[in-house]
């Protein structure tokens, strides 16, 4: 079996070394093929691609998979998931993933787990877990509900995907007929993964999950999940509506996008900073532990 995982990167020079040896280091039965696109960063990304480019070339990285191919470039586009689908259209495996250039996988047997449970079932999807990290790459208390969840939970919490993204992108991995089916949406910048399983859910394709451990996502400030701002919640809302939900969480997006345009002004941001920290706080209660989406 062949997995190809596609690097979507943008100025991540920081934290790039560290998925790349964490993919180009996977053990296993299977082909790995890795394809990095980059979207022209400037912080020395390019730098660090050409040398891992020169080490595959000359054959002088310790492969311990069965054959590994590699590519990359850097070039503009219009952001992650216009860099995804170019990534998975030149890609040639069965089985597909990405890992963004901040994340890393759990261990060297990541892979070789993902392939087990491909192989065991008939499953289209495999949702794994993941553990949090710090900028300093400390272990974090992030709570998230997948993790909590066995096959069985998490069959019964897929009705509910639309109320809320509770399965961790760079710990799930799809066959490769999913994506030809359902294209990444290139005008989500920020929630194309939600949109992506939402659309694979309803198209019928089945889900398996498992309880291990894939992916390491590390939480900083620099990323583009904490950056998103506004926009984000905006993207929310827009599946909201797509979707015709209506829950907690539409009208947690709906009082978040509004204290936000409130902290724009500079004699009520500092309040409206506060309630945004405490909304963030009840709303991962609420959602992440109690489970009312």
């Amino acid at each position: 079996m062949k997995i190809s995982i596609v690097t979507p990167s943008y100025n991540q020079a920081a934290y790039l070394d560290e998925t790349m040896l964490s993919i180009w280091s996977q053990q296993g039965d299977f082909d790995l093929e890795h394809i990095v696109a980059d979207g022209g960063s400037q912080d020395g990304t390019r730098a660090i691609l050409e040398r891992y480019d020169a080490l595959y070339r000359n054959g002088d990285f310790p492969w311990n998979c069965r054959s590994f191919d590699f590519t990359w470039w850097s070039r503009r586009d219009s952001g992650q998931s216009q860099a995804l689908n170019r990534g998975f259209a030149i890609s040639s495996g069965e089985i597909l993933g990405w890992l963004n250039s901040d994340d890393t996988y759990a261990s060297v047997n990541s892979l070789q787990q993902v392939q087990d449970a491909f192989l065991k079932s008939r499953t289209d999807i495999v949702a794994g877990n993941a553990r949090a990290i710090g900028n300093d790459g400390a272990e974090t208390a992030e709570h998230w509900l997948v993790n909590t969840l066995g096959d069985p939970q998490f069959q019964g919490h897929l009705k509910h995907l639309q109320k809320n993204n509770f399965i961790l992108q760079p710990a799930c991995f799809f066959r490769r007929r999913v994506w030809e089916r359902h294209p990444i949406d290139e005008s989500l910048h920020y929630l194309m993964d939600w949109d992506f399983w939402l659309r694979a859910r309803d198209g019928g394709f089945r889900f398996l999950k498992t309880n291990d451990i894939y992916a390491v996502c590390r939480i900083h400030e620099a990323a583009k999940t904490v950056l998103a701002g506004q926009i984000k919640y905006e993207e929310g809302l827009q599946l909201f509506r797509k979707h015709d939900t209506w829950c907690l969480n539409r009208i947690y997006y709906n009082l978040y996008r509004v204290l936000m345009k409130l902290e724009q002004r500079q004699s009520i941001a500092e309040p409206a900073a506060h309630l945004i920290a405490y909304g963030k706080r009840v709303r991962n209660l609420l959602v992440n532990r109690l489970k009312w989406f």
